[in-house]
């Protein structure tokens, strides 16, 4: 993490310097882009986002478990359930105790070299259009088998702030065009040398001719050559296997566990 400080964890020092970076590069992200706060304390910092009030967007990045209470009392001055997020290099079954179940786990991917195929059929181009891209992107998360959740407020709200953002983080929305219909979408996000991924969706029936790989290809073809180019996706499905095919790698993995303030489950 540039400018290693007090909220540093000493549990990511087994992380890379350019792993470090990245993680910084997202929650700055965060901060920036989706009005998130940063509340920092000794072993770790919270990121608190009561807009967006479930887990993906409040959570603490912990050292070790001692802060807990510390943490607890900050979600509880917020109205928000704790969840606690770890870092590791290996998958984490266990939970942590006092409570606390886990929610979801992420793979976090780094791109060596794009392995993916170009269809030569399928136009990539940017889209100024929100409504373009909310209606591929609502249509393409139903049933899709990568995230359980359907297309919802918090969705709408993050992809209002991505296109009304103006700042160092360039935001660039893709659309891959067949025939000129719009068939597929990504999402950019770049600042200095590194550039995140994320909402690569292609309509059910273009997939499997090679759209998602080519709008990935797109992508990278925009930005400089050395960038670092990253994306964090869930844990040990389809997905990740997907992204390992177009030349991604995972290089560590991220664990949340979440507890009701009522103390149910």
């Amino acid at each position: 993490m540039r400018g290693r400080n007090s909220s540093t964890l000493r549990s990511l020092d087994f992380i890379s310097p350019v792993l470090m970076t990245i993680f910084d590069f997202e929650i700055n992200c965060q901060q920036k882009i989706y009005s998130s706060k940063k509340i920092g304390f000794k072993t770790g910092f919270v990121i608190i986002n009561k807009s967006l009030p479930d887990s993906y967007w409040n959570y603490a990045v912990i050292d070790d478990v001692l802060c807990i209470k510390n943490i607890e009392d900050i979600f509880n001055n917020f109205e928000i359930n704790p969840s606690l997020y770890k870092l590791s290099k290996v998958k984490l079954d266990t939970s942590i105790n006092e409570g606390y179940i886990k929610d979801y786990q992420d793979a976090w991917m780094i791109l060596n070299s794009f392995t993916g195929r170009i269809n030569k059929n399928v136009k990539i181009d940017e889209i100024g259009s929100r409504k373009e891209f909310i209606n591929i992107y609502k249509v393409g998360r139903r049933n899709t088998g990568i995230n359980p959740y359907e297309f919802s407020a918090y969705d709408l709200l993050l992809i209002y702030r991505q296109f009304a953002y103006s700042g160092k983080f360039k935001i660039k929305h893709f659309g891959a065009y067949m025939s000129e219909k719009l068939v597929g979408i990504a999402t950019s996000i770049t600042k200095d040398s590194i550039t995140s991924i994320c909402d690569v969706t292609v309509l059910k029936e273009f997939r499997g001719i090679g759209v998602g790989q080519s709008i990935i290809g797109g992508i990278i073809r925009s930005i400089p050559s050395n960038n670092i180019v990253y994306l964090v996706t869930e844990y040990d499905t389809h997905t990740e296997k997907w992204y390992e095919r177009q030349g991604f790698e995972t290089k560590f993995l991220g664990c949340c566990y979440t507890k009701r303030l009522d103390g149910k489950q």
